[in-house]
C-alpha cells in the first residue's frame, strides 16, 4: 500500500524523498523503537535506523492513512524507512569514514551541529578547532543555541549530524550557509540519498550500513544501546560530491 505525504508544507528532506520514491508499507517487516535509537527492517532484511531524539516508544505505522512530518512519529518512522532503501540502493558507495577524506585543517571556521564525541576528539588531535551546538547536551563547551545562525553564516564547514533530517533543522541550515561553505552530514542516521548530496553546499554523506546481524541489531536498539554497540555491526560508507576531481 502506497500512502501519500499527508498535511505536509514547506521546505523539507521528508518531503521530498516522499514526493520522489513514495512509501509503500507493504515492504516493511518490522518497527522497532528503543531510547536511544529506532529502526525500520523491510522484508528483504534490509535496515535503516534512526536517532531517537524525540523519544517515541511506540509507533503502528500499519494504521497510518497518510504520513504527516509535522508528526515526531512519523518523522521517526519515515527517517529510518528511508535509510533503509537508500543505504542498499548504490553499491558504488566508498567504504570510508569522514577523517580519511577530509582534512578539516583545510578550514579556518569550522561547526559542529550535533555533538560527537569521537569526532572532537579526532578534531582536536589534529589541532583543528570547532565550534559546537547541541540543545540536548549541556557542557561549558557547548555554544548557545541562539548564536548558531550567526556561527553558520560565517562557517566555511559546518559538520551535521544525521539528527538534522529527524527534528528538520537541515533546510534552515542549509539557507543560512556561507555560497562556499562546505556541509557534511555523518551518522548511522544519515541515508546514502543524491537528493541529499545534490543540495546547496553539501559535499559529503557519511553513514552506516548493516549486512549482517540484523537480529542482534534490533535486539541492542530494543535494549536502548546507542551508537557504541551498533557500529560494530555496520559498515562505514560515504558519497561525495566531486568537482574537478577533487572534494
Amino acid at each position: 500500500m502506497s500512502l501519500s505525504a499527508g498535511n505536509i508544507k514547506g521546505s523539507d528532506i521528508l518531503e521530498e524523498f516522499i514526493s520522489e520514491s513514495g512509501i509503500d508499507l507493504s515492504e516493511v517487516y518490522d518497527f522497532v523503537t528503543g531510547k536511544r535509537y529506532a529502526a525500520v527492517i523491510l522484508n528483504n532484511g534490509n535496515i535503516g535506523i534512526a536517532a531517537n531524539i524525540i523519544n517515541i516508544t511506540d509507533f503502528d505505522f500499519i494504521s497510518a492513512g497518510s504520513f504527516d512530518v509535522k508528526i515526531p512519529e512519523h518523522r521517526l518512522f519515515l527517517s529510518a524507512y528511508f535509510n533503509a532503501h537508500f543505504n542498499y540502493a548504490d553499491n558504488n558507495l566508498l567504504h570510508e569514514d569522514l577523517f580519511s577524506i577530509v582534512d578539516f585543517s583545510f578550514y579556518k571556521s569550522l561547526v559542529m551541529v550535533g555533538y560527537s564525541k569521537p569526532m572532537t576528539e579526532k578534531l582536536k588531535k589534529k589541532n583543528v578547532s570547532v565550534h559546537i551546538f547541541d540543545n540536548q547536551v549541556e557542557a561549558p563547551f557547548i555554544k548557545d543555541q541562539s548564536m548558531l545562525n550567526s556561527y553558520i553564516a560565517k562557517s566555511d564547514s559546518v559538520i551535521l549530524t544525521g539528527t538534522s533530517i529527524i527534528n528538520n533543522t537541515l533546510g534552515e541550515i542549509l539557507n543560512n550557509a556561507k555560497q562556499n561553505s562546505d556541509i557534511f552530514l555523518t551518522g548511522p542516521s544519515v541515508p546514502m540519498s543524491k537528493y541529499i548530496l545534490e543540495k546547496k553546499n553539501i559535499k559529503g554523506l557519511f553513514g552506516t550500513v548493516f549486512t549482517e546481524n540484523t537480529g542482534k541489531i534490533i535486539d541492542l536498539i530494543k535494549k536502548d544501546k546507542g551508537t557504541d554497540c551498533l557500529k560494530k555491526y555496520g559498515k562505514k560508507v560515504a558519497m561525495i560530491k566531486l568537482q574537478d576531481g577533487n572534494l
